[in-house]
């Protein structure tokens, strides 16, 4: 009887359904963006490279922006933006361009913010930019995003549904970020991630617009996002896969797998040490393949330094210029012109006066003569005498 009843527990056991919440592994994405670029194999893993992408392209450029519970929402408008603008982070190589490599934590934009008083903008994050909860976001080398991961609008274009026609330009993207100051950190609130990076209602005042605000709804099963609009508020589904860990066995891995030329380096420091170790060492070995091996020139020569002591006959106690006869006026018989005029006795020196027409006793050296009918007041009969041309 207890065997009996042990086998029937068995089959009853057996027949139990599996339970199907154990979640899907990094694969939705193998084959997801799969049809849009390509992946590689690389130091970092499995890393996608989009492909047909315009010159001048990056991430959140084509979309817009849309407020929701969780801060600012990125509303892709390509088809792969459910995946690469809410998971993982994305970088630049000199190599292959941009690259997105995966990660399982779903935030509603992987981007860091700076502003001013006249441009906002924002760029997204690297991949030492790591998320821990109650932290926010934390960089594990140091990191400054360079001028083309920025994209900079006007207040007044931010809320804009065609976002990436009003960014500005590469030339004046840098000038634009040495006047703008951090926003605020990717934080979590209520089991979600949130980014609130620049205060709704500060771009609505000095923008003079009126952002829309949305509802994030999430959803496991279909792909990709979709936007309903409903008023002034829109529903947005998106598309959240259960996902569990780093799968790297053969089961889990892209079908068609391009292997790296080269590893990719994302240590923005290390490999700007690399690059300028490699030009010094590229210079040096062009100037010594062009001018040949270094040396003395001095070398083997009779060459000496010279020595400080002054030449012989040569006094080298230093004479006042007041005290040195060589540097003193000579006299003026030496000079063949008479001497100045000094009064006798003082020896102090008198400037000659010009002469005065007006003054008998003194001598016109130029040559003037008074003018007729010109007296000054002081000299005539009568003080109110009037002049011909006028009163003086």
């Amino acid at each position: 009887m207890k065997k009996i009843f042990f086998v029937s527990l068995l089959a009853l056991l057996f027949a139990l359904p599996a339970r199907s919440d154990a979640g899907v592994s990094y694969g939705v994405f193998y084959s997801s963006l799969s049809p849009y670029g390509s992946w590689v194999q690389c130091n970092l893993g499995y890393v996608w490279r989009p492909a047909h992408m315009a010159h001048g392209w990056r991430p959140y450029l084509n979309g817009r922006w849309e407020w929701s519970d969780c801060g600012w929402y990125w509303v892709s408008y390509e088809p792969f933006g459910w995946a690469t603008f809410h998971y993982g982070r994305w970088y630049y190589d000199d190599y292959y361009g941009w690259i997105w490599i995966p990660d399982e934590t779903w935030g509603p934009a992987w981007v860091e913010w700076r502003y001013n008083d006249d441009y906002v903008g924002w760029a997204p994050l690297p991949p030492y930019a790591t998320f821990t909860v109650g932290v926010g976001i934390a960089y594990t080398h140091h990191w400054e995003a360079p001028s083309h991961y920025w994209n900079f609008v006007t207040y007044h274009n931010f809320g804009s549904d065609r976002v990436n026609e009003y960014v500005q330009p590469a030339d004046r993207t840098s000038r634009i970020f040495g006047n703008t100051r951090t926003g605020a950190n990717i934080g979590y609130s209520d089991n979600r991630v949130v980014n609130r990076g620049i205060d709704m209602t500060t771009i609505e005042r000095r923008g003079n617009v009126r952002i829309r605000t949305a509802e994030i709804i999430d959803r496991s099963s279909g792909e990709g996002e979709r936007v309903i609009r409903n008023g002034d508020r829109d529903r947005i589904e998106a598309f959240r896969p259960n996902l569990q860990g780093r799968l790297r066995d053969d089961m889990n891995r892209p079908q068609n797998v391009e292997q790296s030329k080269r590893p990719i380096a994302t240590d923005f420091d290390q490999s700007v040490r690399e690059r300028r170790q490699n030009r010094t060492r590229s210079i040096e070995s062009d100037s010594r393949t062009f001018f040949g091996p270094r040396k003395d020139r001095n070398e083997g020569s009779n060459i000496r330094r010279p020595s400080a002591q002054p030449a012989p006959g040569r006094n080298p106690v230093f004479v006042p210029r007041s005290e040195n006869p060589r540097r003193n006026n000579p006299p003026p018989e030496k000079l063949n012109r008479p001497p100045r005029n000094v009064q006798p006795g003082n020896g102090t020196f008198v400037r000659p006066r010009p002469n005065n027409p007006r003054q008998p006793g003194l001598r016109n050296p130029m040559g003037e003569k008074p003018r007729q009918g010109r007296v000054p007041p002081q000299q005539g009969k009568d003080q109110g005498a009037r002049h011909p041309r006028g009163r003086w």
